[in-house]
């Protein structure tokens, strides 16, 4: 979350090239923050397509976003592990969320249920990993 009725992009892997690597979301996107509002997995496709009133984002934000983007999957990074074993509504507020985004239609790899169950396991190493950061020499911080 970023104030109030945000969430932003804090941390981003394999994405300095891209403008939206510090993006800010409306609540109501329907990505990361329905992510964290739901307590489960998402996905939406066909962003190329979308306006950006459908994805809650102004001209501006939208202009950040690779016209070439296709498909978002967005995975809640919960503070411990077990909470994958509970009930949605019995799970913690997620820390974070976990953005994979394609060129490519991720449909196929979001109704697989290995492939989920990977991403799921990915979300604890995050959640680690933003519980105990390592400083760029490598130490803990």
């Amino acid at each position: 979350p970023f104030g109030s009725s945000s969430f932003k992009v804090t941390y981003s892997f394999g994405m300095n090239d891209d403008a939206d690597d510090s993006m800010i979301l409306d609540e109501r996107n329907q990505a990361a923050p329905l992510a964290f509002a739901r307590k489960d997995p998402t996905f939406l496709a066909k962003i190329g397509g979308d306006t950006a009133r459908s994805l809650r984002m102004t001209k501006y934000e939208r202009a950040l976003v690779r016209p070439s983007l296709e498909s978002i999957i967005s995975v809640p990074v919960f503070p411990c592990s077990e909470d994958w074993d509970k009930e949605r509504e019995e799970r913690s507020t997620p820390l974070a969320i976990m953005c994979i985004d394609s060129d490519s239609d991720l449909s196929k790899e979001f109704n697989d249920a290995e492939i989920v169950k990977f991403l799921l396991a990915r979300s604890v190493v995050c959640s680690e990993a933003l519980r105990n950061p390592i400083q760029s020499n490598g130490e803990l911080q």
